[in-house]
């Protein structure tokens, strides 16, 4: 028998498609995980509680892992080198990423 006190519910999901234009440009930027959050905490930077996973797998980030930039259409992100790995071989551009 049903719960009379049970309400039904309706879920909505939304998905955002984001096009990958670049990841960790050439000039190799990327950031040790220790260091941005300590320097973001120091200058009181709230938006750096949002940069504690990677963007596309959502593995959270250590304090010895390293941030890659990735440029999106619809703004930057960071994300872990396997990921940033993953991406620049999709857009045909050398595995620079440094181990």
């Amino acid at each position: 028998m049903k719960d009379c006190n049970e309400l039904p519910k309706i879920v909505k999901v939304t998905t955002t498609t984001y096009t990958v234009e670049d990841v960790a440009p050439e000039n190799g930027v990327r950031f040790n995980y220790g260091d941005f959050h300590h320097m973001a905490v120091k200058h009181c930077l709230s938006w750096h509680l949002k940069q504690t996973k990677c963007f596309n797998c959502e593995k959270p980030f250590k304090d010895e892992d390293y941030m890659y930039l990735i440029i999106t259409d619809k703004g930057n992100q960071f994300l872990c080198q396997e990921c940033a790995q993953k991406f620049r071989i999709q857009l045909g551009k050398p595995d620079y990423v440094k181990k």
